[in-house]
Formats: structure tokens, sequence, C-alpha cells
């Protein structure tokens, strides 16, 4: 599969680092607008994106940001894109398979027939569901041709696994690297249920059922056109946060994907005093702005 001059389908909501990839390497990228409160990709806005020069969709699952699941269902209707698109094929991220807080995560490979799994690729690693950010263990399961590119791609741009990081990964898979996986997800809900029981006593905010990820999407439509304490008029996501950054001197994640421009994002994967000391300060802020 050569990306050079093709084009590659991503959703707008995805992990940055995939556009960067893409342009590395000569692709071109189209973006598959992803409408709130999921984030789940669309099947018809999907077809829509797809042109006889798509080479390959990109996407995760679960969501990236929200932490939405597809069902057995919606897994099934893109994998049948496969039949209707002859030059296509599928890489599925699920890095945050084992990081769902709630919900049922179904693979794409228990629902992808035979007939097209030549052309798809599923690639995970142990960096977030046992928070080892430094250590790049992945791996990848997909069609034999596939599977070969990865390895070459890998010796051509990459160190060989080091000792330190082959037994790391052995025993992230060990009965104590499960332990250690199954406190991570324990923080995890507990940072959950601070920031929701917090934004619902200080702004009456329910979170949406759809978000169990390890983030947290708070929406600005009540925000925006209100001014700051220094006069500031609140536009978007991106204004928002650099006044959150001079009033309060904390740091809010403020994406620039279209769909998401209206929304700031909280990640959970903090040690929860530092959580509480920010999720304080953002209600603070949030509490401050005048109509």
């Amino acid at each position: 599969m050569s990306t050079q001059d093709h084009t590659i389908v991503i959703p707008d909501t995805d992990w940055s680092g995939y556009r960067k990839i893409i342009k590395a390497v000569g692709g071109r990228i189209t973006e598959a607008i992803c409408q709130p409160p999921d984030f789940k990709l669309d099947l018809k806005a999907l077809k829509a994106s797809i042109t006889p020069e798509t080479i390959a969709l990109v996407f995760s699952s679960p969501q990236s940001i929200t932490g939405a699941t597809f069902t057995q269902n919606e897994l099934a209707d893109i994998c049948h894109l496969l039949d209707e698109f002859p030059k296509l094929h599928i890489i599925c991220d699920e890095v945050f398979a084992d990081l769902n807080l709630d919900s049922t995560f179904h693979s794409i490979l228990s629902v992808c027939p035979p007939e097209y799994r030549q052309r798809l690729l599923v690639v995970n690693s142990l960096s977030k569901s046992f928070g080892l950010d430094d250590i790049r263990v992945g791996w990848g399961i997909g069609g034999t041709d596939l599977i070969k590119q990865m390895q070459f791609l890998k010796q051509s741009t990459m160190d060989p696994l080091s000792d330190v990081n082959l037994r790391i990964a052995l025993m992230a898979h060990s009965q104590a690297g499960q332990k250690a996986q199954t406190k991570e997800l324990e923080k995890l809900r507990a940072n959950r249920d601070l920031v929701a029981s917090h934004l619902k006593k200080e702004l009456d905010f329910t979170l949406p059922e759809t978000q169990v990820g390890p983030y947290i999407l708070i929406p600005l439509e009540k925000i925006i056109g209100r001014k700051s304490p220094s006069g500031t008029i609140i536009n978007d996501n991106l204004s928002f946060a650099l006044e959150f950054l001079r009033e309060h001197q904390a740091v809010i994640i403020a994406r620039d994907q279209p769909s998401q421009r209206g929304q700031i994002a909280i990640s959970l994967a903090i040690q929860q005093k530092d959580l509480q000391i920010g999720i304080n300060r953002l209600t603070q802020f949030m509490a401050s702005l005048k109509a």
C-alpha cells in the first residue's frame, strides 16, 4: 500500500499525529467530520469522503476523545466499505480499548469477514492502557502485505526493540501487569466521577453518557459571547483557554478540529489532587464570566 499522492480519510476528531505521519509519507488528507456528543464516524459522511484516490481509512476505536465505542453492527458497516471501494484499506487504532470506563468494547477483528481481512490492519500499544507513555511497545494484526510493510518501516526508521522494553512488555501481560491495568482504570473512573459531581454541583452540567474515555469534553455554548473579568469576549475554545491560562495559570485543552471548537477537554490521566485543583479553578473561572 503506497500513500504517495493518495488520499487517506481520517475523522476530524482523531489523534493529530495521524496528520503528521500521512503528510510525511506524501499522502493527502480528507477529514470526515464527526458530530457531538459521541463524535463517532457517520457512515453517510464517511462514504462521501471516499474518492477513487482514497487508499485508506484510519480511525480509532474506541473513539480517541470521548471513549465512545462502536456497536458490532456499526463496525460491520465500516468493514463493508472494503467491498464497495476495492482500493480501500482500513487501519483501526484500538489503543484505548482497555481504557473504556463503562460501555462494551468490540474489536473490528470480531466482525470483519475473512474476505476483507487482507485489507484490514488493527494496531495497539501498551502506552495508554498501562500508563507507559515513554515505552514504545506496540503491535499490529492484519493482512500479510500490510504486516510486511510495517516490519520494513520499523526496520527503516526505528531501533530494534530493546531488551528492557521487551521485558516491560512481557511484565505488562503478566498477572502483576493486569493488576496495574485494573488500578489505572479505577483511577480514571474515580477522576471521572470527581469531575462529573463537581460540574453538576457548581455548574449544573451533566456529562453525556457517551463520555466513557480518558477525557471529558465540556461544551461552551452557554459561555460563548460572555466576558472575562479582564473584559475579553470568549469567542471560542481557544479564547477561553487563553483567558483561563491568564486568570488562573492553568492549562486546558483547546482542540482545533471544526466539530470541537465549541468544547474544551479535560484529561483524567493525572493525580486526583491535581485534578481537584484544576477543576476548582475551572469552575471559578466559568462562574466569573459575565453576559
